[in-house]
């Protein structure tokens, strides 16, 4: 198929076309943003070849579904794994200078994280690296779906599980190291 045929299949009224045409070149766009795609504009502009260059079915009846089956293929084949430390991604492409006062602070950083995790309960901390350590081939939603459905819990219910144990690493870096506040009974002497 030609452009000027993929044209004529999002409308028959050439400015129409170009209309919708552009119309979808910004939500394939927003699309590869969304997905953590390393070039989204690139991306779109691959997907709207292979749709130029392939034969559209007999039945086609939603172009635009048929548009975003071909960025979902392009998506899996650019989306980038982020790493994600606790809520803040880290770009593993960057590149990273260090001196050795960042990389002091770097370290004393890990350090003090290390100390808050570990005065987590243990189910605690399982959950909150699980719920910020994204395996591969899964959208971070579905990931988050499947561990509030093993938890028996929704996946709101999660979210608020994760903000008490987020708010209790940003107490316990506030305080000094020691036992967990919140275990220790108020009788005890």
């Amino acid at each position: 198929m030609s452009y000027e045929e993929f044209l004529n299949l999002l409308s028959p009224d050439r400015i129409r076309a170009e209309e919708r045409f552009v119309t979808i070149q910004a939500k394939l766009v927003s699309f590869f943003t969304w997905n953590n795609c390393p070039d989204p504009i690139n991306c779109a502009a691959v997907t709207i070849d292979r749709v130029v260059n392939a034969t559209p079915p007999e039945d086609l009846r939603n172009i635009e579904a048929w548009i975003f089956g071909f960025a979902r293929n392009v998506k899996r084949e650019n989306v980038r794994p982020t790493p994600v430390v606790f809520g803040i991604e880290i770009d593993a492409g960057a590149p990273v200078e260090k001196d050795a006062e960042s990389a002091e602070t770097e370290e004393r950083w890990y350090a003090d994280m290390r100390s808050c995790l570990e005065r987590l309960t243990d189910s605690e901390r399982r959950l909150i690296v699980r719920y910020f350590t994204n395996p591969n081939g899964i959208s971070r939603a579905e990931h988050r779906a499947q561990i509030s459905g093993e938890l028996g819990v929704t996946v709101n219910a999660l979210r608020i599980r994760i903000t008490k144990i987020k708010s209790l690493l940003t107490k316990y870096r506030q305080q000094p190291a020691g036992p967990r506040r919140d275990l220790v009974s108020k009788n005890r002497n």
